[in-house]
């Protein structure tokens, strides 16, 4: 059992994303702004509100998503209404982050668009680099772009062009994990990694999948992990890591996603089938030394103890945070809380 802290919130909380030192958290509400972003310090559970309002809030516009790393925040808004169903506007934000007060300086906009003719970003961050990925549609035909920011000194250019679609984007070190769909029409994908200063794909790989790729792909020191679909439902999802020799395990044969390194280790989710009041709700672990698989928590859906927190496929290298809320389990809302579990890894 890997040592841990674990912290209780008042109320319905998630993580967004994480590091070795603060972790975002969102909270979602009945009222406008619908939804709020704080920081919690992980040495000592001190949470401080970041995003308590949109930058639009005059427009009503709801923060949607958020990445950080230890010097910035990025966030996505977006405009009133149901965006699959209608055009939309977004911006994405980033504002510099002092973890050691939790504190905010002035955000700037990085990127805008309407979704009648670029997709809202799917954005990742590490250190000073912000990158976002967008699909243009042209005479009804989609292409994509992956774009770069250095929040520091300003500077921005466009990193990926294809002539196809793109997923979701991850930074990792110098380097930028990028799905692509292989195909205009179809779920199959290819991963690319590529250097933020050369613009060059150090490999390429496709997933050969005919179902469609499950949030975000992770990359540690060579390691590659991602979650595809296995039926056309998405009733069950197989969880994929490939060794830095080339070699390929599937080690989740039923309800696997969200992989995130740290250490040694790969972490996913894992649940029983969709739909059951008889879930069973892990994060679990696999040792890349022996690939020795373990439970590092667990708990019943019935019971309140659904277990997650990886989405995004975090950056930190020696913790993995977890989160549960247990609020629309609570009696009274005086006992409605969200446990965050912060574990210590080697």
């Amino acid at each position: 059992m890997l040592p841990f802290r674990q912290y209780g919130l008042r109320g319905s909380w998630g993580t967004w994303d994480y590091t070795d030192r603060v972790c975002l958290l969102h909270q979602d509400l009945t009222v406008y702004p619908f939804s709020t972003l704080a920081l919690m310090r992980l040495r000592d559970g001190r949470v401080s509100g970041a995003v308590v309002r949109p930058v639009n809030a005059g427009q009503r516009f709801v923060v949607t998503g958020g990445r950080l790393s230890n010097h910035w925040l990025a966030w996505e808004e977006l405009s009133p209404g149901d965006d699959l169903a209608s055009p939309a506007q977004w911006r994405l934000y980033a504002a510099p982050l002092h973890v050691g007060r939790l504190a905010l300086g002035k955000p700037a906009l990085v990127a805008a668009g309407d979704t009648a003719r670029i997709s809202r970003p799917l954005f990742d961050l590490q250190g000073d680099s912000l990158v976002w990925m967008g699909n243009a549609r042209r005479s009804g035909v989609l292409s994509g772009s992956v774009h770069v920011r250095d929040l520091r000194h300003g500077a921005a250019h466009c990193l990926v062009q294809t002539q196809t679609p793109l997923g979701p984007v991850s930074l990792a070190g110098k380097r930028l994990l990028v799905s692509e769909y292989l195909e205009r029409s179809g779920a199959r994908v290819g991963l690319a990694l590529v250097g933020l200063a050369s613009r060059a794909a150090s490999l390429t790989l496709d997933l050969g999948n005919r179902y469609p790729l499950v949030h975000y792909p992770a990359t540690r020191a060579g390691w590659l992990s991602w979650s595809l679909q296995l039926d056309a439902e998405g009733a069950t999802m197989g969880l994929y890591l490939r060794e830095p020799s080339g070699t390929m395990h599937l080690v989740a044969e039923n309800h696997g996603s969200e992989p995130r390194f740290a250490g040694h280790y790969l972490f996913f989710d894992s649940s029983g089938p969709l739909g059951s009041t008889q879930a069973l709700s892990q994060v679990r672990g696999v040792d890349l030394r022996t690939l020795h698989q373990f439970v590092l928590v667990s708990g019943r859906s019935e019971q309140g103890g659904e277990w997650g927190g990886g989405f995004g496929a975090p950056l930190a290298r020696h913790t993995v945070v977890v989160h549960n809320d247990r609020s629309d389990w609570a009696q009274r809302p005086s006992r409605r809380v969200t446990l965050i579990r912060v574990y210590q890894v080697d």
